[in-house]
């Protein structure tokens, strides 16, 4: 039974950590992995959602762990000592170290990706590099899989790179269904995108552009005319004509 276990910081990102748990936890899964949660301290975890998480185990559970699952947390500050003692003594007995999205700035803060590629949430990736003038930061990528620690970009991305670990170490199902599919198929997701796919993510908006910007252009373009001569296109639904029961017309009955 390979163990997998979500290590919350405080403020922890439930989103990044709701995946691990939602890929290597889900009762279709208890087969082949077994997921835990684990913290400082046993107990409850703030979130940046505004609830607490339930984190069932402290620092000990990491020692028999397999694969080590560090979510996204904010603000990013410098993990306490017996965290960052944690996770060097995990990674040095050979268990895989996993960061989503700005988890990655706690491996880095272990000193688990000197020297190595790495990304992180495009938004932090120039911060991330500036603290860590060793690490190689890529923030055009999805995820990044080197050697024992492998990490992902922001958020969503945490996925992709979960079902590649999923790929790596589960024989597939059938011979047409891999776990990973299987996965998309059980979540009514979508096919899996390759590690280089997220340039996209990273260009979506510019730099010093903001969600309230983007916001309130989009209530300026609705509210007032495009430009000079362009007044806003208004798309109508258009009513049948009376005994037509909805069949266009033809050149008889223009």
């Amino acid at each position: 039974m390979h163990l997998v276990v979500g290590l919350a910081l405080p403020a922890v990102v439930v989103f990044d950590l709701a995946i691990a748990s939602q890929v290597f936890g889900h009762r279709d899964e208890q087969q082949r992995y077994a997921f835990t949660t684990a913290s400082l301290v046993p107990g409850g975890v703030p979130t940046t959602s505004g609830y607490a998480v339930q984190a069932c185990h402290g620092l000990r559970v990491l020692a028999d762990a397999d694969t080590v699952v560090l979510p996204g947390y904010a603000p990013r500050t410098l993990p306490a000592d017996p965290v960052l003692q944690a996770l060097r003594a995990a990674a040095g007995r050979g268990a895989r170290i996993v960061s989503v999205c700005t988890g990655a700035f706690a491996l880095a803060a272990a000193g688990l990706l000197d020297g190595h590629r790495a990304t992180t949430h495009w938004r932090d990736a120039a911060e991330f590099a500036a603290r860590h003038p060793t690490i190689k930061v890529d923030p055009d990528v999805l995820y990044i899989d080197v050697g024992p620690v492998p990490t992902s970009a922001g958020v969503a991305a945490g996925i992709d790179l979960c079902l590649h670990l999923v790929r790596l170490t589960t024989a597939p199902r059938s011979p047409s269904a891999s776990p990973a599919r299987w996965w998309w198929r059980r979540t009514a997701g979508a096919v899996r995108r390759s590690s280089s796919n997220g340039g996209c993510c990273r260009r979506c908006f510019p730099a010093g552009v903001g969600r309230g910007h983007l916001l309130h252009h989009r209530r300026a373009l609705l509210g007032h005319p495009l430009g000079p001569g362009h007044p806003p296109k208004v798309h109508r639904r258009r009513r049948p004509v009376p005994g037509s029961h909805g069949r266009r017309r033809g050149p008889a009955q223009a």
